[in-house]
């Protein structure tokens, strides 16, 4: 909601509610300031990366938000748990051990996940659904640039990539969800082809996650 509702605003130049969302995103997800990119990236279209317009643009309000809503997420954490990165020291007790330093190991990110790694069906971090859905996004990667602004591409860029590459794909499915570029490319590829097959295998997979629920196994 918070995504849909940032991007809506900026587009109908809509500067309060923007910062508004802004301000929220922070708070919602630590992966929210990574949208402070796609808005950059935005500001430098609109303004024909020209510096001088683009140093006095009201957008800057914007950035400036997401900034404020980090510094105050910190705060909240420090008034809260006595630590400004306490978000960040759970990590540690995850099994999945996040941490944004293996984007820079890739060589290591993919030898553990992909070669030295015995897969099962669906779990914590060894998820065959969740790395085939990977390989889906980076399919859905042409098509979001293809079919949509560099805006959406690049958000979906960052936000996609940045969790994958950070941890062992754990829950990496719902790391999708708010990736809208991807359904509006895929909605316009797909139109009147094989939409309803689309829709009977999507349930599917929602009827065995649902079932896998109910048994008490792992589905997040």
């Amino acid at each position: 909601m918070l995504v849909l509702g940032f991007f809506y605003y900026l587009y109908n130049n809509k500067i309060i509610p923007t910062v508004v969302f802004a301000l929220l995103l922070p708070f919602c997800k630590a992966q929210g300031i990574l949208l402070i990119v796609p808005l950059i990236f935005f500001v430098l279209l609109k303004y024909k990366y020209k510096i001088f317009d683009i140093l006095r643009c009201k957008e800057n309000i914007i950035v400036t938000a997401f900034f404020v809503g980090w510094v105050s997420y910190f705060c909240f954490m420090y008034i809260t748990t006595g630590s400004f990165f306490s978000g960040f020291e759970a990590q540690r007790y995850f099994v999945a051990h996040n941490d944004i330093i293996n984007i820079f190991r890739i060589d290591q990110w993919f030898f553990n996940n992909f070669i030295n790694i015995k897969l099962t069906l669906h779990g914590c971090t060894n998820s065959f659904t969740d790395r085939a859905f990977f390989v889906f996004y980076l399919v859905s990667l042409y098509y979001i640039y293809r079919k949509t602004n560099k805006t959406f591409f690049v958000y979906a860029l960052f936000l996609g990539m940045v969790p994958a590459l950070s941890d062992h794909f754990m829950s990496y499915t719902r790391y999708l969800l708010p990736l809208f570029p991807m359904f509006i490319a895929f909605s316009i590829v797909l139109k009147n082809k094989v939409f309803n097959l689309i829709i009977v295998l999507f349930f599917s997979i929602q009827i065995i996650f649902a079932v896998r629920h109910c048994l008490s196994y792992w589905v997040a």
